[in-house]
């Protein structure tokens, strides 16, 4: 029987195959290379993710501010609308105290007796500022016409009414045989721009901007007598004695 021939490319001589030991070494580096990567990879992966979750979170705040922002700005809006609706409904308001105290300063008084030159039995007002008054002129009067022409040129003087006129007049005579005057008046009651006027309108005070100017002459003149006529001939509607 003839001895084993020993190769030495196919035993070592402890006795390992020298291919095996050789791929064993390969696979080891194939694991210890994944293993790396892997690792990386790992690593990577969790930066990604925090960074992500961080990116995440500075949306989610900025989304928050926007969002208060957007509420604030939408109530700074509702605010100034609110403001402005207030704003509008008090520059349309009309202080009727106000109104009816300047109407009744309007009335002269009588030079005869201590009385008004006439009557108001009736009065009704819009938000707008029409007003109508029903006027009668007084019992006893010596001339109901120039009475009433006088209380035009009062009204008309007055930068608080506009547009007056009479649309008709009514005359009758009481037990005596004095002729009484009845009629319409309408007119606008009209807020001027002067500050002063404002500051008095919102207070409900009245004062000086109601007292005549005293350059303006107050006698029954000319003008006066000529509308007393346009009553007499029923020629209306009429205009204050000052704007004939």
């Amino acid at each position: 029987m003839e001895p084993p021939i020993n190769n030495p490319e196919v035993t070592s001589p402890n006795g390992e195959n020298p291919l095996e030991t050789k791929r064993s070494s390969l696979l080891n580096l194939f694991i210890i290379f994944v293993l790396v990567v892997l690792v990386v990879w790992s690593g990577v992966m969790f930066w990604q993710n925090r960074s992500l979750k961080a990116e995440e979170a500075d949306l989610a705040a900025t989304v928050q501010r926007l969002d208060s922002q957007v509420g604030e700005s939408e109530s700074k809006a509702t605010l100034a609308t609110k403001k402005e609706f207030l704003a509008t409904k008090a520059a349309e308001r009309v202080y009727w105290t106000n109104v009816l105290k300047r109407l009744f300063e309007t009335n002269p008084q009588s030079a005869e007796v201590d009385k008004r030159l006439v009557t108001y039995q009736a009065l009704s007002g819009s938000r707008e500022g029409n007003i109508s008054i029903s006027v009668k002129t007084r019992s006893g009067a010596a001339d109901p016409y120039t009475d009433t022409a006088v209380l035009l040129r009062e009204f008309g003087r007055r930068a608080f009414y506009k547009d007056l006129f009479i649309p008709n007049i009514s005359s009758v005579f009481d037990q005596v045989g004095q002729e009484l005057l009845t009629y319409t008046l309408n007119l606008k009651y009209a807020v001027t721009e002067d500050p002063v006027n404002t500051l008095i309108e919102k207070t409900e005070l009245t004062g000086a901007v109601t007292t005549p100017d005293p350059n303006i002459d107050t006698t029954l003149d000319e003008q006066i007598t000529d509308v007393a006529r346009q009553l007499r001939s029923r020629d209306v509607p009429l205009t204050p004695a000052n704007e004939q």
